[in-house]
């Protein structure tokens, strides 16, 4: 919450607030994760009752009570984000994964540069909404799997959600599809970034049968068998 600009008086009174917040999202790690982002725009005591006005708890059995808590969590978060940086979580919802920088700027349907795009990638990883990944391959950014589905559904809901797959499919396609390098290290290399791919490169194959828009791919991509 500090790291997010939040000022905090921990006094008893305080303590107990967080204490009640904390058991309303059932002490679940991203729920937290996501409140502690949220105390930067609210106090622990507001956060709780908007949490309690808002909750409908769907069920009776403990899972799904679970997943109507990190539901919410979300959906704050996403509340908190400004109209452009909303439309950028529902753009990255068909990625699968650890993604690079430069497919999500590609994803991007406007002409902004991607210069404008990170600091909105910012915002979500300020938010814990998107994680940042450092790997051998550069940074990437991935979701969990509950901010992707709100986020699919967020993008489905505003007509999006295709036109995102679409756009995604093809970056990743042409990614795949790059000449190979003559040097065995750089090959090994390429086989080894593809590998951490194959969740996005599964999406794409998967959205290209579904929409019947299916597209050659070269012979012997050894992706292609394990996707």
């Amino acid at each position: 919450a500090v790291e997010g600009g939040a000022r905090l008086e921990l006094d008893d009174d305080a303590l107990l607030e967080i204490e009640e917040l904390v058991d309303r999202l059932d002490r679940l790690p991203l729920a937290i994760e996501l409140a502690a982002s949220a105390v930067a725009f609210s106090s622990p005591h507001q956060l709780r009752r908007d949490l309690d006005r808002g909750a409908v708890m769907r069920a009776a059995r403990p899972s799904r009570r679970r997943w109507s808590t990190v539901d919410e969590m979300v959906e704050w978060a996403y509340d908190l984000l400004d109209p452009v940086s909303q439309s950028l979580l529902r753009v990255m919802s068909p990625c699968r994964g650890p993604t690079p920088f430069e497919a999500i700027a590609e994803m991007w349907p406007t002409e902004a540069s991607a210069d404008d795009v990170q600091p909105l990638v910012a915002e979500l990883v300020r938010l814990n909404l998107v994680k940042v990944e450092p790997g051998a391959h550069g940074v990437k950014y991935s979701l969990l799997e509950t901010v992707r589905h709100f986020a699919q559904r967020r993008a489905s809901e505003a007509q999006e959600f295709d036109d995102a797959s679409r756009r995604h499919r093809n970056w990743f396609l042409q990614w795949s599809e790059a000449p190979p390098v003559v040097e065995r290290s750089a090959t090994l290399t390429r086989a080894l970034a593809q590998e951490e791919q194959i969740g996005n490169l599964r999406a794409a194959l998967n959205f290209s049968a579904a929409s019947g828009e299916l597209r050659s791919i070269s012979a012997g991509q050894p992706w292609i068998e394990a996707a």
